[in-house]
C-alpha cells in the first residue's frame, strides 16, 4: 500500500503522486483505486464530507474503499477518478 509520504516509483519530477495514481488507475486493479482514495483523504484533497456530498455515499463506504475492504462498481470508480482528475486540473 502506498503511504502519502512515500515517493511513488516512476513519478516524474514535478508530477504529484496523486497525478501519477490517477493517470495509472485501472478499474481492474482495486489496490490502485484504494490508493487513490486513501491519498485523497490523507492529503486532504477531499474530506469524507466532500465525498458524501459529491457522490451521495456514506462516509463509512469511503473509509472501506480507502482501506481496500470494498470498492464501488467499476463504472462508479471511473466517475470518481474522472472527477478527481478534473478537480486537480482546476
Amino acid at each position: 500500500m502506498i503511504a502519502p509520504q512515500q515517493h511513488v516509483v516512476g513519478v516524474e519530477a514535478g508530477e504529484s503522486e496523486l497525478d501519477h495514481l490517477l493517470e495509472n488507475w485501472d478499474a481492474s486493479q482495486g489496490e490502485t483505486f484504494s490508493s487513490v482514495i486513501r491519498y485523497c483523504l490523507e492529503m486532504e484533497v477531499m474530506t469524507l464530507e466532500e465525498f458524501r456530498n459529491e457522490f451521495a455515499v456514506a462516509p463509512g463506504s469511503v473509509r472501506r474503499w480507502a482501506k481496500g475492504l470494498s470498492q464501488p462498481l467499476p463504472m462508479f470508480q471511473q466517475g470518481i477518478v474522472t472527477y478527481l482528475r478534473e478537480r486537480l486540473r482546476s
